[in-house]
């Protein structure tokens, strides 16, 4: 789809796409994997895939890397003509790029990397959700209200589809930060 729409609406395309995300799931962070950006990609390096997110809001999860790019920001203010080096892309390509809708909740996914919770849960020798929630250490500490959402939680994620899963999801704070800090 991008080839097509390249040169005029792929970014309005691709901040409808995620809208309609936010509006249908709740999805209120959306990430983005090095490998999009240029990370072993010469295509996105070509391309500086990194100024069409950046430009859609999106910032570098890791700290160096939203710095480079802010400095490389104010080049491109002051200079004329200034293009970001191919060198300079692969730095900033080595970082995920996150797009956050709540400021207030900023910076929870940084260092998060849902593989992280694959290799924990690949060392218990599961891959379902209910490995990952034998990985939460209080879990048999929850009140019974947490546990009833966690249930029901659990219960859509078998379900014929994702919405309900992803909208329950959205409602547990607590497995929230529990698996942000698995991931992290």
């Amino acid at each position: 789809m991008y080839y097509t729409f390249r040169d005029g609406e792929t970014a309005w395309l691709y901040a409808k796409t995620l809208n309609v995300m936010h509006h249908f799931a709740g999805t209120t962070a959306f990430s983005l994997d090095p490998y999009q950006i240029g990370y072993e990609n010469e295509e996105g390096i070509e391309s500086g895939a990194f100024w069409f997110y950046r430009k859609l809001g999106f910032r570098p999860m890791r700290k160096e890397a939203l710095q480079l790019a802010e400095k490389e920001e104010q080049k491109i203010a002051s200079r004329k003509g200034y293009r970001t080096s191919a060198a300079t892309l692969r730095k900033l390509a080595q970082s995920p790029m996150i797009f956050e809708l709540h400021g207030e909740r900023g910076g929870d996914w940084d260092r998060f990397q849902v593989r992280k919770i694959g290799f924990k849960a690949q060392r218990q020798r599961e891959t379902n959700f209910a490995a990952v929630l034998s990985l939460i250490p209080d879990l048999q500490r929850w009140s019974v209200g947490e546990k009833e959402l966690l249930s029901r939680i659990v219960r859509a994620k078998a379900g014929p589809e994702e919405t309900t899963y992803l909208k329950l999801m959205q409602r547990h704070g607590r497995l929230r930060e529990q698996i942000i800090r698995l991931g992290s």
